[in-house]
């Protein structure tokens, strides 16, 4: 279930975040985010924080900003340097919950275009990284710059930034981007940025407690402003946890639905993709990785084939030069009195040379000049031939291994849909054995209709669209040999029919899925047929 989780908080000089006693650097905030090592230039301390999963980060900034911004090391070194005193603020860092029901890219989009339109529109940079460490808790930490940015560098600080208006509306325009996100992706969640105090359930805020009850409280003398905030905390501890409860329950409700229609085998195969592709999978994600796949497999095909050219290439280059040799030998060894006396000799002789000049050339134009720069070249083919069909073997099996994984996982999902949309046909028994493509196109014209369309009624629908183009066409062509033709009639009811046969092919589709899913209900039927005879049959020989 998408949830709403909306926090921002202020890194400050010496003191960390507020309300946090740290000593942890903008530059120490930045490397723990981004996965990144980061060197503090005042210190000379290196900041690093490996993490298992490394982060998807990006830093977005105005068209304005110099080139540096985009070194992470340098644009938080230069924040460091812009700030004086000893409390500075030197960043702002949003923390916003991703909705897990969107893939990994639509989450990135969700975030870049949010903070490229509410934050870096304003002149702030932003330094994004996006954590999924957790799959069940994928969330951006967006650290912000306190002051705009110019061609020059880092201008004055904005206060308008500082405003409660301004953090409500960032508040109020995340949920706005999320729902949206939603909703291109056909995904029936929504979250509210409403505070618990709107729906019902109050946080109360604590007592400002001055000095001296401060002091006292320390040394274990209890007073009244510390009886009332511990009274407070008490009260916003069982707020956190019925929160934490109607939260747990919905995400319980929300993965029962989601898994509704998935038997145990199929839910373990659409876990064991995701697993794969280190992200929430769904159809169109599936689709679009098995095509990757595809074209690893294609090029790892034509890698194959320039191999096996080359290898051609040298057993070409080869023969050539073992006819270049013995035409070689025969002119360096050919008697020169023969060729004084001998015309024949002569002849012969002239005609070896021009081969071994078309022998050298074509030698050439095979990429070899000589025996030795062959030998060199074919030693380097098979040495790395070697090496590039040892990978091309594990490639391959890596590839068969992604496939098997990745179409389990599809075939999941179609029987899903399969499964969903039967579930609104009790009484249709063919139902279960529609094809994926006729249980989409029935579940998208239900959707678009408002309610559940009956097969009978686009059976009827069929019929009723061929009898409308069959009495146009008798229309057409006898306003096509009337001498007093009405064009204007004739102009609309071409269009028309243009227009009936163009939902043809959805509705001839559709009437081919339910004959289809009947030839599958009977093949079933014949099958567990065949199988109690052969049962009957084993018992009568017992």
């Amino acid at each position: 279930m998408a949830i709403y989780y909306f926090k921002m908080q202020i890194i400050s000089r010496g003191g960390g975040r507020t309300g946090h006693r740290s000593s942890r650097s903008v530059i120490a905030a930045a490397a723990y985010r981004s996965g990144e090592k980061l060197i503090d230039e005042q210190t000379g301390e290196v900041k690093f924080y490996g993490r298992k999963v490394q982060p998807e980060t990006m830093i977005l900034a105005p068209e304005n900003a110099p080139k540096w911004v985009y070194n992470r090391q340098r644009l938080w070194n230069e924040v460091e340097k812009s700030e004086r005193r000893i409390n500075s603020r030197l960043a702002r860092e949003v923390l916003v919950a991703l909705p897990k029901e969107l893939n990994a890219e639509q989450q990135k989009e969700l975030v870049e275009s949010y903070v490229k339109e509410q934050f870096v529109a304003l002149g702030m940079i932003a330094d994004v990284a996006i954590h999924r460490d957790d799959e069940n808790n994928p969330h951006a930490h967006i650290l912000l710059t306190t002051r705009e940015i110019t061609p020059d560098g880092f201008g004055e600080k904005n206060r308008d930034w500082n405003k409660k208006e301004a953090l409500t509306k960032w508040r109020e325009e995340w949920a706005n981007y999320a729902n949206r996100a939603l909703e291109k992706a056909n995904i029936q969640e929504r979250i509210s940025h409403l505070s618990n105090e709107a729906r019902g359930l109050e946080y109360l805020p604590q007592v400002h407690m001055g000095h001296k009850a401060h002091a006292l409280e320390k040394k274990g003398i209890r007073t009244r402003v510390g009886d009332i905030n511990r009274l407070v905390k008490e009260h916003n501890k069982v707020v956190t946890q019925i929160e934490e409860y109607k939260r747990l329950k919905a995400e319980r409700e929300a993965k029962q639905k989601e898994w509704a229609h998935f038997s145990p085998m199929e839910k373990a195969a659409v876990k064991a993709a995701a697993k794969l592709l280190k992200t929430r999978v769904d159809l169109p994600i599936i689709e679009a990785r098995l095509q990757s796949i595809e074209r690893w497999e294609k090029k790892l095909d034509k890698e194959i084939r320039l191999l096996m050219e080359m290898d051609q290439k040298l057993d070409e280059a080869s023969k050539l030069l073992g006819v270049i040799e013995r035409l070689q030998s025969r002119l360096d060894t050919s008697s020169s009195w023969k060729l004084l006396f001998s015309a024949k000799e002569r002849e012969q002789q002239k005609m070896d040379r021009e081969s071994l000049k078309a022998r050298l050339q074509e030698l050439h134009s095979l990429g070899f000049t000589d025996r030795n720069d062959f030998e060199e070249k074919r030693q380097l083919h098979e040495q790395e031939k070697e090496k590039r069909v040892s990978s091309i073997a594990a490639q391959r099996l890596k590839i068969q291994e992604q496939r098997d994984i990745l179409e389990k996982a599809r075939t999941a999902f179609k029987n899903a849909v399969v499964r969903e949309v039967a579930k609104l046909y009790p009484d249709w028994k063919e139902a279960k054995y529609l094809p994926y493509e006729t249980a989409v196109m029935i579940k998208q014209m239900n959707e678009r209709a408002g309610r559940i369309i009956q097969p009978e009624q686009i059976q009827a629908k069929l019929e009723k669209r061929y009898q409308q183009i069959h009495a146009n066409k008798e229309r057409i062509d006898q306003l096509k040999v009337d001498s007093n033709v009405n064009s204007t009639e004739l102009q609309q009811l071409t269009k028309v029919n243009r227009d009936l046969k163009a939902g043809l092919d959805t509705l001839e589709s559709l009437i081919a899925g339910f004959e289809e899913a009947k030839r599958r209900q009977l093949e079933e039927e014949e099958y567990e047929e065949e199988l109690k005879l052969k049962r009957k049959k084993k018992t009568r020989e017992r």
